[in-house]
């Protein structure tokens, strides 16, 4: 039986760590992964903050900002790959 899904699957490489706990208070968290519909990022208090969804060759497939402490993002329009996400909040950027 054919089935035919995208999913989609991001690296996380915040060798960093905690720090973003550390730093600003903040416990992200970032799901599903991988995922194929949609993206959610989570924040444990209301921020301004930007993200991008770059690919393995580092193109930007998406990118935008949200002021608030969850943002959930439509990914099905998105080719089945690795992806990196770039989160700058508070004008530190972190990898995920």
């Amino acid at each position: 039986i054919g089935c035919s899904k995208s999913v989609v699957q991001f690296i996380n490489n915040n060798v960093s760590g905690g720090l973003l706990n550390i730093n600003t208070g903040l416990s992200p968290s970032v799901y599903p992964n991988p995922f194929a519909t949609e993206l959610i990022i989570n924040l444990n208090q209301p921020v301004k903050a930007t993200y991008k969804l770059v690919d393995m060759i580092g193109a930007i497939k998406m990118e935008g900002q949200f002021i608030g402490s969850s943002l959930l993002s439509p990914t099905h329009h998105l080719p089945a790959g690795m992806y990196i996400l770039l989160l700058e909040v508070q004008g530190e950027t972190y990898n995920y």
